[in-house]
């Protein structure tokens, strides 16, 4: 396959010379023509006629269920799944095509977004009042935004400094003791210059214990701030600029130990973790001609972040930094379809990540300088009948001293002005970062070994096939089916021992297969309703044997009604989400002494809100897990949380109850 996409792509520039991406906007989104399927109560587009398969979540999406961060904006989505956090820390992970949503490039204004050791906390970091609009495309993305993008890619669109309103202000608390605060003030200082500053507070501090004075969540206090100043000359310059920095402190396990958390008894767990980060960015185009077909993007990002804390009796610390910079150059050919993009980019990453206790050590260290080229194709026909989008890039790895061929193809094909046929095909490689990407490791007495000295990047193909149709204006009709193939994936091997995970480079095989069916329907005018189903079957290669990987669904359903007045001021949403079993961890050896199932059941979970608009204001209250039902054994062998067996890698549902929320936004436009 490999070799027939060099092929065509030697074929494909023939013809073409390089041209550049206006690296503010969304200039792929922008030039592919496309056929929105929208409405202000679903608040999804689902492009028709974009080559990518992609999906967008607008603000009205958004607002549907509280939305209090990014990891909580897909609770309506079909697409992207959102893991329950462990007791111990926490953290929340989402998962596409049935993979960890570590092999998902999320990116903030097409800027590297969660990565590295950001993805410990990366999700919840981000406020949904300071996002805009989410951008979802399932299968390989574009070659210009990197070579990450394995199973997917998400570009959090940020509210814009010269587009916000002048004032945002957003409070919400639940029942669990949560209380959030964000703020937004845009400032317009002059014609060509304007500023946004946004920020956040919380605090959570749900302390109700389960067993052995564990808590069901751990204390958390937050802060995040973005301030931005955008500059447009409004001839042939645009650039914009800033910080985001946030910082946090997250305690748990046992509450007898919360007051004494500088010096921890023996025998009792305890958790706590502080983390800081800091980003400084700049995005800048520069029109080459009157008309915007012609021109320069840069993009430029630093990143550091440090934490340290304790897990039991594990001391961790971990520093990440890292350097990002790409440059694009943009031709269109006007009035033929035909575009090109061409360009440079370079990552340096710096990462350090361990643990230490007694009688056991471990450390990964990532230095590794990634410079890279890419070139872009695209396509569409006057009639828009057809188009196509066909990249390639060439990557050095410095740690591994190769250098690693990227291609990627999008195809799409209209059989009428209301259905298309989408094939995509692609390839996507990173490295694994160990304990950021599996942060349940350290929720355990299980030693950690490392089988390998070198753990090489993780590489994978993936190929697609969409069918969309839309009928009678609002009525959408979507069946996708996606297949990932490793050539190399880091295994953390979490059966071979209950009181061992091994972690070795992948020997033989492991594949993703993911089928998704899904139904936006119009019922009447205002009542909307979504109806999906996806299957997963996801299998990974230990010591010579196929296995599922743990806690993947291998099928989810997906009921979503949305109902508005006609005059906008009641809106009313509805979501009923089904999971099916997942493979749970294998503890040989423990049965006679705690009774473990290797697969988790059924459930359903049912979440709601009603909102209430008066002018600038709006009032919401919700709902989450509105059937109380939750998992009540979350921890192996919590009787002896310092004994060699006890284990937090075990949730696989809901940790808590029922859970009530209100809030309040209030606008000055």
């Amino acid at each position: 396959m490999i070799n027939r996409l060099k092929l065509a792509f030697i074929i494909l520039i023939v013809s073409g010379s390089a041209f550049a991406q206006d690296t503010v906007s969304h200039v792929i989104r922008k030039n592919l023509g496309e056929l929105k399927i929208q409405s202000a109560e679903s608040g999804t587009t689902i492009r028709l006629k974009s080559t990518i398969n992609e999906e967008k979540l607008g603000l009205t999406e958004l607002k549907k269920n509280a939305c209090c961060n990014l990891a909580e904006s897909f609770e309506s989505s079909a697409t992207v799944e959102v893991g329950y956090s462990n007791p111990v820390t926490g953290t929340k992970q989402i998962q596409m095509l049935g993979l960890a949503g570590t092999y998902v490039q999320i990116m903030y204004d097409q800027l590297p977004g969660v990565r590295a050791l950001n993805q410990w906390f990366g999700l919840e970091q981000i406020p949904a009042t300071f996002i805009d609009a989410i951008y979802v495309n399932k299968g390989p993305g574009s070659v210009v935004n990197g070579f990450e993008s394995m199973s997917g890619q998400i570009d959090v669109e940020l509210q814009k400094p010269e587009k916000s309103s002048k004032l945002l202000v957003n409070a919400y608390v639940n029942s669990m003791n949560r209380q959030e605060l964000n703020l937004q003030k845009a400032f317009k200082i002059n014609q060509r210059w304007s500023s946004l500053l946004e920020t956040h507070l919380s605090r959570f501090e749900y302390q109700k214990e389960f067993y052995n004075n564990f808590v069901r969540t751990p204390q958390i206090r937050q802060y995040s701030l973005i301030h931005r100043w955008k500059y447009d000359s409004y001839r042939r310059v645009e650039t914009m600029f800033g910080i985001k920095a946030n910082g946090q402190l997250r305690w748990g396990g046992q509450s007898t130990a919360y007051p004494l958390l500088t010096k921890i008894p023996s025998g009792i767990y305890a958790f706590g973790l502080r983390a800081n980060k800091i980003d400084g960015f700049n995005k800048t185009s520069i029109r080459l001609n009157d008309c915007g077909s012609h021109g320069l993007g840069f993009q430029t990002q630093y990143s550091f972040q440090h934490q340290e804390g304790f897990f039991g009796a594990r001391y961790y610390s971990g520093m990440d930094q890292s350097f990002y910079f790409n440059s694009i150059h943009q031709y269109e050919f006007e009035g033929t379809g035909h575009s090109l993009k061409d360009g440079l980019s370079l990552l340096t990453q710096d990462y350090n990540e361990g643990f230490t206790a007694v009688n056991e050590r471990f450390r990964q260290t990532i230095k590794e300088t990634i410079p890279g080229a890419f070139i872009e194709y695209s396509y569409t026909d006057p009639k828009e009948k057809w188009s196509l989008l066909f990249g390639q890039r060439i990557d050095h790895q410095s740690r591994i001293k190769k250098w690693i061929y990227t291609p990627r193809l999008h195809i799409r094909y209209s059989i009428a002005a209301n259905q298309s046929i989408r094939l995509s095909a692609g390839s996507g490689f990173k490295s694994k970062f160990l304990l950021a990407e599996n942060p349940g490791i350290l929720n355990t007495t299980r030693r950690l070994i490392q089988l390998e000295p070198t753990l090489l990047p993780e590489q994978c193909e993936n190929y697609g096939l969409n069918y969309s149709i839309k009928w009678k204006g609002d009525n959408l009709f979507s069946v996708d089916y996606f297949y990932t193939h490793f050539t190399n994936q880091i295994v953390v091997d979490m059966d071979f021992s209950p009181y061992q995970t091994l972690i070795y480079n992948l020997q033989g095989n492991s594949f993703s297969k993911a089928l998704q069916v899904e139904a936006y329907l119009k019922i009447i005018n205002n009542l909307f309703v979504r109806l999906a189903y996806k299957n997963t079957d996801v299998q990974w290669m230990q010591r010579g044997v196929m296995i599922p990987v743990m806690l993947v669904p291998k099928h989810r359903g997906l009921f979503n009604i949305a109902y508005s007045t006609l005059n906008q001021k009641w809106k009313f949403d509805f979501t009923t989400q089904w999971v099916g079993r997942q493979r749970l961890p294998h503890y040989e050896g423990l049965s006679t002494m705690q009774e473990i199932p290797s697969y988790s059941p059924n459930y359903f979970r049912h979440l709601g809100q009603i909102t209430y608009v008066h002018k600038t204001w709006e009032y919401y209250v919700g709902g989450e897990n509105l059937s109380n039902f939750k998992q009540n054994n979350m921890l192996i062998y919590l009787n002896e949380p310092t004994g060699n067996y006890f284990d937090a890698n075990y949730t696989w549902g809901p940790i808590t109850g029922r859970l009530i929320y209100a809030g309040v936004r209030w606008v000055m436009r």
